[in-house]
């Protein structure tokens, strides 16, 4: 029995390799699920680890180890500092401090952790009836409070997400990733989450004034937060000054000029980040989509990968193609 290591899945046990399509595969056991992975490409991409024999076997749930404590504190710092700003006369009103956007538990479960960046949720968050609300406004003085905030922001994408999520979302295909929810399903579920403050203001953090910014503002949260989900991949797009302010400490690996903007590409502890310019609010905005795509799989180093159901398709076409010649010889 052989044992193999996963980032997001833990630590299994090898079921055996065998063919499929030519290709060697190898199936892997974890507890309660059994991932199928090309062999030995996974090994040579880092996506598993052969170990020795571990004492026990650790193996992912729907809410790893590192999340149970960690993440339940940091909602309750956030919530904390909601109730202590949420009075001021620019917070919108009624909302919920905005931790994060979109499915958390698939983020954990991704091959690849994909993470978006802005600077705080929008008012349009928060639209007034008898629009359609896009989360549910929790009651802060009930003993639920942390699990109802954890449950109405997990189910962001599946409900009535914003709009403004959709550019990134087909920036993120190139990755194999979206959001999830109504974006629908690909092999890695990307969330998003907000530098300055979780909390959504009238106007948005950009026009509100030094003073203003100084008094919402909590960026140690956001550095919480962001070092607790370790992100592989992470898109931004903020002004220079912002990202300079939060990022400056990473080291630049691309730089890729366009007549619209610049993206580039920067790395920290093997992690990457794509920071593209804005544009009137849009995200890699004035950069041609199908530009920013490629910039995006090149600093991602995605060029090189190949999604497993994709390659699976591609060689059932090409074996069919090759069946149809064959009978049109005979």
């Amino acid at each position: 029995m052989r044992y193999f290591q996963h980032n997001s899945f833990g630590v299994g046990t090898s079921v055996g390799p065998f063919e499929d399509y030519g290709q060697m595969q190898i199936k892997v056991k974890f507890q309660g699920l059994e991932k199928i992975f090309l062999y030995p490409w996974a090994i040579e991409k880092g996506i598993l680890q052969e170990i020795n024999a571990p004492a026990t076997i650790s193996c992912a749930t729907a809410t790893p180890p590192i999340y149970t404590d960690a993440l339940k504190n940091l909602l309750q710092k956030y919530v904390d500092d909601f109730i202590s700003k949420k009075d001021l006369p620019f917070v919108v009103s009624p909302s919920i401090p905005v931790v994060w956007f979109g499915d958390i538990e698939k983020y954990q479960r991704s091959p690849k952790r994909i993470l978006t960046i802005a600077l705080n949720p929008s008012l349009k968050e928060f639209p007034q009836l008898p629009a359609l609300p896009r989360f549910k406004i929790v009651d802060f003085s009930g003993s639920d409070a942390i699990d109802a905030l954890y449950t109405t922001l997990n189910r962001y994408f599946y409900d009535n997400p914003y709009n403004w999520f959709d550019k990134y979302n087909r920036l993120m295909s190139v990755l194999n990733c979206s959001y999830g929810g109504k974006y629908g399903d690909k092999s890695n579920t990307a969330i998003h989450i907000d530098i300055y403050t979780a909390i959504a203001t009238d106007p948005t953090f950009g026009p509100l004034t030094t003073s203003q910014k100084a008094l919402i503002q909590n960026t140690s949260l956001f550095n919480e937060l962001f070092d607790l989900l370790n992100p592989d991949v992470t898109l931004i797009s903020v002004n220079q000054v912002v990202f300079g302010q939060n990022f400056g400490d990473w080291d630049l690996t691309h730089t890729f000029p366009f007549p619209g903007g610049k993206i580039k590409g920067y790395t920290k502890q093997n992690n990457k980040l794509i920071f593209g310019t804005n544009c009137k609010g849009l995200p890699f905005g004035g950069i041609p989509e199908s530009d920013a795509k490629n910039a995006i799989a090149t600093i991602a180093g995605h060029h090189t990968q190949i999604d497993r159901e994709e390659l699976l398709a591609k060689i059932a076409e090409l074996k069919a193609e090759l069946a149809k010649l064959e009978d049109s010889e005979s």
